[in-house]
């Protein structure tokens, strides 16, 4: 079996992760594991791949050409992982910076409804979206990997009521997943050991960089390079296409 995670830069955290597994031999015989950025997030707004026919080709680019060129990266990749539909970020921060609130009347922000929310994240991922239904229509298994929830050091909750952020985060997850949902687009998601109390991401699972407030480290790309692996292998099409 063999398995392509790619995204935007949370696939860090699970790169490194792999690196150690493959060294460790925690990996099982039989399956290969590798992991290869799209782009940075920024860019997964945008149309960044074109129909190419049998494959998705994408169309941007990355510093030190280190990005995937194509999706499936050749036709024995039985799983693409994405790691991209379940981070925030980008409606996240110009809500927070633009003193927005959704669904809520607060006074100095500007409320906006939950439907324009949803209008909000499904424009966001509208083309990672389309990515999985194209992968799938062609028989690759499509997996979600989630990045990190929020930290509580994340900058956006020095800008508003940090649960109010917390709740606009998760609101967003939450419409995500139900779309991922419905196109049958198995999830692997965030470990509830890795969330406190409260639904804030756990410090022990922070990048090293005191600097970075939103990636994880290779300890959290374990736990879902783990719950991939258990996930991808249940899948009954490829256990009987190994058999045979």
């Amino acid at each position: 079996m063999k398995i392509l995670v790619t995204g935007d830069s949370h696939t860090g955290a699970l790169n490194l992760a792999v690196r150690s597994m493959n060294a460790g031999g925690e990996i099982p015989d039989g399956i290969s594991v590798s992991v290869q950025p799209v782009s940075g997030g920024d860019k997964l707004r945008t149309e960044f791949w074109r129909d190419a026919g049998d494959h998705a080709e994408i169309t941007v680019t990355m510093k030190k050409d280190i990005g995937v060129k194509r999706l499936p990266p050749d036709p024995t990749t039985d799983t693409v992982a994405l790691c991209m539909p379940l981070w925030p970020a980008r409606v996240l921060r110009p809500l927070v910076a633009g003193k927005h609130s959704v669904a809520e009347d607060i006074p100095g922000r500007q409320a906006i409804s939950r439907s324009m929310f949803r209008r909000m994240v499904l424009d966001d991922q509208h083309h990672v979206l389309r990515l999985a239904e194209f992968l799938r229509d062609r028989g690759v298994q499509v997996i979600a990997v989630s990045a990190p929830g929020l930290f509580r050091d994340h900058y956006t909750l020095r800008q508003d009521e940090p649960t109010r952020v917390l709740t606009m985060f998760q609101d967003y997850r939450a419409i995500m997943l139900k779309e991922l949902e419905r196109r049958k687009v198995p999830v692997v998601d965030i470990p509830p050991e890795c969330l406190d109390d409260e639904g804030f991401m756990r410090s022990e699972f922070r990048h090293a960089d005191p600097r970075d407030e939103h990636h994880a480290n290779p300890e959290f790309g374990k736990l879902m390079i783990r719950r991939l692996l258990e996930i991808a292998s249940s899948n009954p099409l490829l256990q009987a296409a190994n058999r045979s």
